[in-house]
């Protein structure tokens, strides 16, 4: 049975989610029959199972699996048993896949609290809530508390697991685009920059979360002064921040929070163009273009 299980895994990984529900599902069954079902085998089986409808977007599938392991662990090993602790952690991550957000984030609050008490601050599962709230919390537009829960997080990681972790690395890419999101542009393009050396240093060049690092980046830098990058686009010449200001001295738009302009000339300049966009309430537009691309884990 652990080779059907070692197989399941490997199918997942390499993105065939059809072929390890049918060989998890049938797992599932004979652990079941022989073990009974609170054993921790067939438990686990179930969570791997849901991992594999989370893959093929089966979200309410994989909660109600969830959901039947987190009451079976409660019940039988206790409210704040490690392990209990890290079921409702993985049914917090399939209430995010529905945009359950704001249920998810109470829920993962409490599994922090607890996991804060009986595991300590920093064992690897604290850690990981602490990363899935701030992304929630970013998911919310709650980008002041994300920001706060990231540096701390970020703080913590490269303490225990070191700061060349992939997990850290992966805390500091979010990090960068919270405070891209926040209007922290230098900020943001220095946390990046330095994430994104040490990605394809320890990952490589082709890895998923390095190109990701890489999209934040270029999309970081591109966040100068909107007159300028547009004249810049209209005359071809490449830029790599705004021609007339670094992007600490950029000053965003009044009334939309998003234009960026490095002088009042270059917002009346660009009023015309703009004042469409802005009417529209454009806010929103830049931080969704980076949150899409937020790790799922901090």
């Amino acid at each position: 049975m652990d080779a059907t299980s070692n197989m399941a895994s490997a199918l997942v990984r390499e993105n065939r989610p059809e072929e390890a529900e049918v060989m998890l599902r049938r797992l599932h069954a004979e652990e079941t029959a022989r073990l009974g079902p609170e054993h921790p085998k067939p438990l686990t089986t179930a969570h791997n199972l849901a991992a594999a409808l989370i893959l093929q977007t089966r979200f309410c599938d994989a909660e109600r699996i969830e959901r039947e392991v987190l009451a079976t662990m409660r019940r039988v090993l206790g409210e704040d048993h490690p392990e209990t602790l890290s079921s409702a952690h993985n049914l917090c991550v399939v209430l995010a896949h529905q945009g359950k957000h704001a249920r998810a984030e109470r829920m993962q609050r409490a599994v922090l609290a607890a996991q804060r008490r009986v595991l300590g601050d920093a064992d690897e599962a604290t850690l990981a809530s602490y990363g899935n709230l701030a992304y929630l919390l970013m998911l919310q537009h709650k980008s002041e508390e994300a920001e706060s829960v990231g540096r701390e997080v970020l703080c913590v990681k490269r303490r225990v697991l070191g700061p060349a972790h992939p997990d850290t690395l992966a805390s500091e890419h979010n990090l960068g685009c919270v405070l891209s999101i926040r209007g922290k542009h230098l900020e943001s393009v220095a946390v990046l920059g330095a994430a994104l050396e040490a990605l394809r240093r320890v990952l490589g060049y082709a890895h998923p979360h390095t190109r990701a690092c890489t999209g934040n980046l270029a999309e970081a830098l591109e966040l100068g002064c909107a007159c300028c990058v547009r004249k810049s686009r209209e005359s071809g010449e490449s830029r790599e921040r705004c021609a007339q200001a670094e992007p600490a001295a950029l000053r965003a738009c009044g009334r939309c929070g998003v234009a960026l302009y490095c002088s009042r000339r270059c917002q009346l300049i660009d009023w015309k163009r703009h004042k469409l966009e802005c009417a529209r309430g454009a806010l929103g537009a830049r931080s969704g273009r980076l949150s899409k691309r937020l790790s799922a884990f901090f």
